[in-house]
């Protein structure tokens, strides 16, 4: 897949905040090493999952600038500290905390945000809803690293959405 990027204008095809050229700017040296080990295409792929994970992990406050863009960011309407934040920029925070998605992804591989069933501990459905339970287990760390990226994005978001369960409308 083709790293498409958003760079403030809305563009109804984008899939990341951040280049592959740009992200070692960001990233601790210890990791880089690693980085470089995934090639352009696991890159690529990391990239695009976790800014998808990132835009998705949040409510945001704001709305989107372009009724069809394709990421979150850029927001109309998105006051930061009582000041309006520019409807065509991407918040540095937001690329540092793709880039914290990717460090938990170099760390934990590629399925970290795609398959969370090893980590399914209950089920349950009433009607059409099903909630889902998780272990809170954190010995891989990955609980601490989504504490910080919610603490560094604790300004862009109205509530976070659970990170113990999960629900959803079953579709017949």
């Amino acid at each position: 897949m083709k790293l498409i990027l958003e760079t403030g204008e809305g563009f109804n095809n984008s899939n990341s905040y951040i280049g592959r050229e740009h992200i070692i700017q960001f990233m601790p040296s210890s990791r880089i090493a690693k980085w470089e080990s995934l090639g352009v295409d696991g890159q690529v792929d990391a990239l695009i999952l976790a800014c998808r994970f990132i835009d998705n992990a949040f409510s945001w406050r704001g709305a989107p600038t372009h009724f069809d863009q394709a990421m979150a960011f850029p927001r109309n309407g998105l006051f930061i500290h009582e000041e309006l934040y520019p409807s065509d920029k991407i918040p540095l925070k937001l690329i540092q905390a793709c880039v914290m998605a990717v460090e938990i992804i170099i760390d934990n591989g590629i399925d970290v945000f795609r398959d969370s069933g090893e980590r399914l501990t209950q089920s349950e459905q009433i009607g059409q809803l099903k909630r889902t339970f998780f272990d809170n287990d954190d010995s891989t760390g990955i609980k601490s690293s989504f504490s910080d990226i919610n603490a560094l994005l604790k300004d862009f978001w109205f509530n976070k959405k659970p990170n113990v369960y999960t629900a959803e409308v079953l579709r017949r």
